[in-house]
């Protein structure tokens, strides 16, 4: 059934609301920590009433999860449109650039990295954002594997979720060994060197 204009606009709302809540809380997190961030103040740096945030969230933890499904989002996203011709480790490669420059672009960036690897409830909903970014970066690259291989093989599904889980670990080494090094180190470089340990970049 195709979407109405009236409820794309809501979810493009409701988005709206929720990334701008995200926002807020990511940045008194990184000003004053995860524990000391209650919900009033998020809500009040949001612009809204504590019993709206509560429309939108369960809790303070739900906005970390919010900000990375959203950014698995993007990823698949710039993987769809990666060019048909490249292979699919460099194409799941570059369609991590858009998270990669905002890690090197947002000055919290480092900060709520160390907050999710510090907080046990964060890195637990992170890990689990992460099995959901697997099966939509699969759902992806099963084309692009097909058609690879030349057939149509029943492993190709394997393959598929075999080359994201592989991608998505080399992301998450790359990102703790920048956290772990106060970001001297190019997130970017850091993400090549983990990826080509696996397979080359050609």
């Amino acid at each position: 059934m195709e979407m109405s204009s009236g409820s794309s606009l809501r979810d493009r709302k409701k988005r709206a609301v929720r990334d701008a809540a995200a926002d807020a809380a990511l940045t008194l997190f990184a000003a004053q920590g995860y524990d000391a961030t209650t919900v009033s103040e998020i809500a009040a740096r949001a612009g809204m009433s504590p019993r709206t945030f509560f429309r939108y969230f369960s809790g303070k933890d739900e906005l970390i999860t919010h900000t990375f499904a959203a950014i698995g989002e993007d990823v698949v996203t710039a993987l769809s449109r990666r060019p048909p011709q490249e292979g699919p480790w460099m194409a799941v490669r570059r369609a991590f650039d858009p998270l990669i420059e905002q890690l090197e672009r947002d000055e919290r960036g480092l900060v709520i990295m160390r907050i999710i690897y510090d907080t046990p409830v964060l890195y637990a909903k992170h890990l689990e954002k992460q099995t959901r970014w697997r099966l939509g970066i699969a759902a992806v690259l099963l084309e692009r594997v097909r058609s690879g291989s030349g057939s149509m093989t029943e492993w190709g599904q394997l393959e598929a979720e075999a080359l994201a889980g592989a991608a998505i670990s080399c992301l998450e080494a790359a990102r703790s060994a920048w956290a772990s090094g106060a970001g001297t180190a190019s997130p970017g470089n850091l993400l090549d060197v983990a990826m080509a340990a696996v397979s080359p970049l050609d």
